[in-house]
């Protein structure tokens, strides 16, 4: 597979005509998400791009850990100072996600039908490839500041990942039969993301096609208990909407939990 090189990326970006603000990129990190937080406070720019060979405290939603093997995924993380105004129009969850599924399809037109799963991972038949964190922060003395993290598994996981992970899991390599140039990858992706984000309602209509979980029942966990019903539809900032027995739901934060055997049953 080949190597990630600031080089190559500066030079994928002009080819695109993208013009990057900042790449960063390091052998280890803890996290690039807090790493991308630190250069926004210290006054880097909007769109600073952080990417670490392997990261080792790497977070998933709900303070999960996000398992990345050296050598087998793509660790990056986007510094944002979006405007008040974006951030009550858009989800920056969904639009990242897209911005990943699309560079894909655009480095390869072959890759199998890749969908969103609420609220914040990329599935191929219900195994995970990608997943997506963004996190907020809005100082006093500032504006917002805003980090969107992405871990997409670019080959299959090595083998001191948990086998539990590691078979709930897939690869762009596996899903191809190849790999692809994870610079080019990267260069199209931020490219990818701003258009995602001045784009919101075409962004939210395309979630609304590639999501997994529209018209499936569903149970989420939510801090408020356990929510059963019809998922139909997204919301602007990227909520759920669930049809329950009691009436329409809005859910903003919450996990999917997977269905039992005889509501699978019952859906085939």
């Amino acid at each position: 597979m080949q190597r990630l090189a600031t080089r190559a990326i500066w030079r994928a970006a002009d080819e695109i005509g993208l013009g990057l603000s900042a790449v960063v990129l390091v052998s280890e990190t803890g996290s690039t998400n807090s790493l991308a937080l630190d250069y926004l406070k210290q006054g880097w720019p909007d769109g600073v791009c952080v990417l670490a060979v392997h990261q080792t405290r790497g977070r998933g939603r709900r303070g999960r850990t996000w398992f990345s093997g050296a050598g087998s995924g793509l660790c990056l993380s986007v510094g944002l100072q979006p405007s008040r105004e974006e951030l009550r129009q858009s989800s920056p969850t969904l639009a990242a996600a897209l911005a990943v599924v699309r560079s894909l399809e655009e480095l390869a037109p072959e890759l199998p039908k890749v969908q969103l799963r609420w609220p914040n991972d990329l599935v191929f038949q219900g195994r995970k490839l990608c997943g997506v964190l963004a996190e907020l922060q809005t100082p006093a003395h500032t504006g917002p500041q805003l980090v969107v993290g992405v871990g997409l598994n670019l080959a299959p996981l090595p083998e001191d990942v948990p086998e539990d992970v590691r078979q709930r899991a897939t690869s762009v390599q596996e899903l191809l039969g190849r790999p692809i140039d994870p610079n080019l990858f990267v260069a199209r992706m931020i490219f990818n993301l701003a258009l995602c984000r001045a784009r919101p309602l075409e962004t939210l209509a395309e979630a609304r096609r590639r999501s997994e979980t529209l018209g499936r029942r569903v149970r989420v966990r939510t801090p408020a208990g356990l929510i059963v019903g019809q998922a139909i539809d997204l919301g602007g900032l990227g909520s759920l909407i669930i049809e329950t027995s009691e009436g329409r739901r809005a859910l903003h934060a919450g996990e999917l939990i997977e269905p039992l055997a005889h509501e699978v049953a019952d859906e085939a």
